[in-house]
């Protein structure tokens, strides 16, 4: 994956939205809070969980050409 600092920072800033989406989610499931706040959560944790799987997927395609200049000239790929 690229070793950019910001996309590594994008990856986290879409974890924790997962993070607090679930938290939102449980506790509205408790009776803590409004249950509108709940199905918020839950667009929001499903959102950022998709945003971070296309994201980690886009960076993935991306570094493979990173890697394939770094190998050796007689070098195989595992």
């Amino acid at each position: 994956m690229p070793s950019d600092p910001i996309f590594r920072a994008i990856l986290v800033l879409l974890g924790l939205d997962v993070v607090v989406g679930a938290m939102l989610m449980l506790l509205a499931h408790g009776g803590w809070i409004d249950p509108a706040l709940g199905d918020l959560g839950f667009g929001l944790g499903l959102l950022g969980g998709l945003l971070y799987l296309g994201f980690r997927r886009w960076g993935r395609r991306r570094a493979q050409p990173e890697r394939a200049r770094r190998r050796e000239p007689g070098e195989r790929r595992p």
